[in-house]
């Protein structure tokens, strides 16, 4: 709402505010009022270029200002990820790094990233703070060097008055941020998916508002506008994790806190407390056990946020760290030596509500939440200063009614992916362009069928409450959890819209098996939606351009993904059935099937490239210009694209595609690191086995088979593309293994014999290179499983130890899959019926009766009649049971009691006996059934 006048200035201090940072300028040019300056960061170069364009977007609504502008809440869900990274070798570097919240740098991942973000590191290094941090530290006085004293005098001048106490975190964080490695670890973290980026990224938010409310009210004072802002912002954290941190991530917490203090920034979590023996535990010493027995656990939603609790006079008060620990009726509590920060807000909770981790645990912190709109946040995020200014117009969208009906339910706007390290970021980088700006686009309008995808929506709370919450929590069917927020908004007739004139940061994963494994877990989770009431619902009531829109971009997209694989695999075998059949003088058809791959396999290909590439070229065109939308495609082709997007295609359609006939889906942990390391190859071969290796193995051996079959009539271009999909899905996810080329340094023998004698795969000792893949997996399928050191069984199957374990892992998920999925038609079926046919013809002239064809076709009856008898097994098994348990109970009484408590024992060991004296029951009552079964029965009259 300002005039000209003051745009100009504020445009003038905005250069002259450039000018002075750090970041190299380059040539100057004076031009009235304005200076213009050519930056050499490229990053600032794209953040002020989409500044400035979105500044002209037609859909930007004009802003009534701060004041009027909606509530807003910025809940940012976090499992087990990073908070803040630590050095390799700091003084503050805890010795474990494995522990949740906690991520320590090797040397590796450190050295690149100063290598990789070089101009910027020399900025720190050439910053004043940077280099008076270590004459700082010596002045320093000893009791502020650890955290928990700073906290301490912190709440000492907090006692004292409300002006200190507001002065009291800036002084704080001067003297962390005078310290050499704490400025380090922040840099770090700011090039790192960290959960601490984040939060300092959306806190931005506030900062915004800020500037709005001292340019609409220069009058207010500092008191009023901190009532005003805290009405208008908050940030809530949502540390699922946080009651198992341990000391040196607590510590991070409470820098955060610190430094955000009293500007909204909140922390929520789920605690586990033991209400029963409240006495018994507050007299535990640090370290001590206790086993506690009828004891009764509660949950409870607990909140920091730095506020005045009723009573105390202390804003961060620290409480014991406790871990539960339940096994039957006795309860182990264990008192940690470190001290977390209390709560200021408890809530009980009816039970444990995080059973699904994301949804559960965004749904027990929406209580926590204000205002009237929620932004829905991913860890790994971050905001930009310049586009948090635009918020208030962005909060207009929610009272802007649409043409066909209510405000919006849900707004979407863009990410920038900003991991695009490497050939393969760079791919993940483009998909996720592509998906979040032209496809959300179109799905928006004119298809009107986009849903919620998590992040960085903003959602009408009210509505979001109604329909029971930001996500669904079945760990199951609602694996994408997101998904269902749109999908309930859209059956209650809302409207989902898109806007591109903002943007947030995203980060993106990096390596071959995070970023295969992250699109297997969104064809799974597609998979499991397509079978749930909602997308029943919505086949029911959406139009027919809805459903199709709907379609496309949900369940079309991965049935698109499977059917290219069946069909340049049904091209090849009939091909090859049609050389079968002429080389045995069965039928003339190898000219036939020749031409019909000859001319369909190609352009299938063809077009399956262009798919993947012409997206990307029409994004760029418009937001970059043409010289992008040339370079960046070719610089990918270079890249040899095309072989890492048919890899991605075959995971994506084979996860869909198992996912409907066994299920057993679940969540796949990606990590979000570098993808800098070498994976050795035994672990890509458990994972991408069964959807690239052995379809690849198939169309080798079709290939190979063919021109010995019958006369091969196919041309070059179709016989091309052919080999093309059999080495990529055989040799691309090496190929995009770093480190694949290397040699190893030592002898090829030595290092295998070295490997399998040690029984163990250690990183530190792992050399990249193709000869150490092969080593490491021939110790894989040679090492047998490790027994159980403590009872001497056979431990959980580990698929990543030994191939044994893998095996076994791989039946035990199959055996909840369903009877009949059995009988569910396979490519190798249907293959074998016309070979078996070809075979049966062929050898007639040898005397071949009908008896040798049902010898060779054995495994299909046989499979036929497994599927058949499974049912009744399962149905027999299930009477079994119901017996076992019916004299399980008659033998349970007072004369089969067991004593909880052994002669030495305790509460400990009340479960392993139970379970000890159940076997021995369950094994007198089947020996005793069998002995009744084979004994004569006795007369009446006869002798006792």
């Amino acid at each position: 709402n300002a005039n000209n006048a003051n745009a100009n200035n504020a445009n003038a201090n905005n250069a002259n505010a450039t000018n002075a940072a750090p970041g190299g300028a380059g040539s100057r040019e004076s031009l009235g009022d304005f200076e213009l300056i050519e930056l050499s960061s490229a990053e600032a170069r794209r953040r002020l270029q989409f500044f400035s364009q979105s500044l002209r977007n037609t859909q930007m609504p004009r802003s009534t200002g701060a004041v009027q502008a909606a509530g807003l809440s910025v809940l940012i869900p976090c499992y087990a990820e990073p908070l803040q990274i630590y050095l390799p070798h700091g003084p503050s570097t805890p010795a474990v790094s494995d522990m949740p919240g906690c991520k320590r740098l090797n040397q590796k991942e450190y050295d690149f990233l100063k290598g990789f973000f070089e101009q910027e590191y020399k900025i720190l290094r050439d910053k004043d703070e940077f280099r008076r941090a270590p004459r700082e530290r010596e002045r320093r006085p000893q009791q502020l060097r650890s955290l928990a004293e700073v906290a301490h005098a912190a709440e000492r001048v907090e006692r004292t008055s409300r002006p200190a106490r507001e002065s009291a975190p800036t002084a704080i964080v001067d003297s962390i941020e005078a310290d050499q490695e704490w400025l380090e670890r922040e840099w770090v973290t700011g090039r790192w998916q960290a959960m601490a980026r984040t939060v300092k990224g959306m806190m931005k938010y506030r900062r915004a508002l800020s500037i709005h409310l001292d340019a609409e009210l220069p009058n207010l004072i500092q008191v009023e506008r901190d009532i005003v802002l805290g009405l208008k912002f908050r940030c809530v954290a949502a540390l699922q994790t946080y009651a198992r941190y341990d000391e040196h991530v607590l510590s991070d917490v409470e820098r955060l806190l610190v430094g955000y203090n009293g500007q909204g920034l909140a922390i929520a979590y789920i605690e586990e407390r033991v209400v029963s023996h409240e006495e018994e535990i507050a007299e535990l010493s640090q370290g001590e056990t206790a086993v506690l027995s009828n004891a009764e656990t509660k949950y409870f939603a607990c909140l920091i946020d730095g506020g005045l609790r009723e009573g105390s006079n202390s804003y961060f008060k620290k409480v014991p760290a406790l871990s539960f620990k339940k096994a039957g009726e006795t309860v182990t509590v264990q008192r940690h030596n470190r001290d977390r920060l209390a709560p200021t807000f408890e809530i009980e909770l009816p039970g444990n509500p995080v059973y699904n981790g994301k949804a559960d645990n965004q749904n027990a912190s929406l209580i926590f939440t204000r205002g009237d709109v929620l932004n829905a946040i991913d860890m790994n995020q971050e905001g930009y200063m310049e586009e948090a200014l635009k918020l208030p117009c962005l909060l207009r969208e929610f009272a802007m009614p649409a043409s066909s009906g209510p405000p919006p339910s849900i707004v979407g706007f863009k990410e920038h992916i900003f991991s695009s390290i490497g050939a393969l970021g760079d791919f993940a980088a483009s998909s996720e362009r592509v998906f979040g700006t032209l496809v959300q686009r179109t799905m928006a309008y004119p298809l009107w069928s986009r849903c919620h995808y998590g992040h960085p929506d903003m959602l009408d709370k009210i509505d979001q409450m109604a329909q029971g919450g930001m996500s669904k929590g079945d760990k199951r069917l609602n694996l994408s959890e997101d998904i269902f927020a749109g999908m309930d908004a859209i059956l209650r007739g809302r409207h989902i819209a898109y806007r591109d004139y903002i943007q947030v940061g995203k980060g993106r994963d990096m390596g071959v098996d995070s970023i295969l494994g992250f699109f297997s877990k969104l064809s799974v989770g597609t998979a499991d939606m397509t079978t749930t009431r909602q997308a029943f619902r919505m086949g029911q009531r959406l139009s027919l351009g809805r459903l199709l829109g709907f379609y496309y971009a949900h369940i079309g997209s991965y049935l698109g993904q499977l059917h290219y694989f069946h069909s340049s695999y049904l091209l090849i075998s009939l091909a090859y059935l049609g050389a079968a059949a002429e080389g045995t003088q069965l039928l003339s058809a190898a000219s036939a099937t020749g031409a019909l791959m000859d001319s369909m396999l190609g352009p299938i290909a063809i077009l399956f490239i262009a798919s993947s590439l012409l997206p990307l070229v029409f994004v760029l065109l418009a937001e970059e210009g043409w010289v992008s939308a040339i370079s960046s495609p070719l610089r990918q082709l270079a890249h040899l694209s095309p072989v890492y997007f048919l890899v991605q295609s075959r995971v994506i359609g084979a996860s869909f595609s198992r996912e409907f006939s066994q299920g057993g889906g679940g969540y796949v942990a990606t990590g979000r690191g570098l993808g800098i390391f070498h994976l050795p190859f035994h672990e890509i071969y458990v994972f991408l086995s069964e959807m690239c290796y052995y379809p690849a193995a198939d169309y080798c051996l079709l290939l190979i088979a063919w021109p010995l079959a019958g006369p091969m009539k196919v041309g070059i271009f179709a016989a091309f593309f052919a080999w093309f999909n059999a080495l990529s899905l055989l040799l691309g996810p090496s190929l995009f293994n770093p480190g694949c080329f290397h040699n190893p340094r030592r002898p090829f023998a030595q290092w295998c014999k070295l490997k399998f004698e040690r029984r163990a795969l250690t990183f530190e000792d792992d050399h990249s290179g193709v000869l150490s893949d092969v080593g490491t997996w021939l110790t894989w399928l040679l090492r047998a499983p490790p027994p159980d050191e403590r009872s001497g069984a056979t431990p959980r199957p580990n698929p990543k130890r030994s191939w044994e374990e893998s095996f076994r892992k791989r039946i035990e998920d199959r055996r909840g899959v369903e009877w009949y999925s059995l009988v569910l038609p396979s490519k190798e079926a249907l293959m074998a019926v016309p070979l078996l046919l070809i075979t049966y013809k062929a050898m007639q002239p040898r005397g071949w009766e009908v008896w040798h064809m049902f010898i060779l076709a054995c495994p299909l009856p046989s499979l036929f009649v497994v599927s058949l008898l499974t049912p009744l097994l399962r149905w027999a098994l299930l009477l079994r049971n119901r017996d076992n348990q019916g004299t399980l109970s008659d033998l349970s009484g007072p004369g089969c009691a067991v004593s909880p408590h052994g002669a030495t024992g305790g509460p400990q060991r009340q479960t392993t006996s139970g379970a000890r004296a159940l076997n021995r029951a369950r094994n007198a009552a089947r020996v005793s059934r069998r002995l009744a079964a084979h004994l004569p029965r006795r007369r009446a009259s006869a002798r006792p």
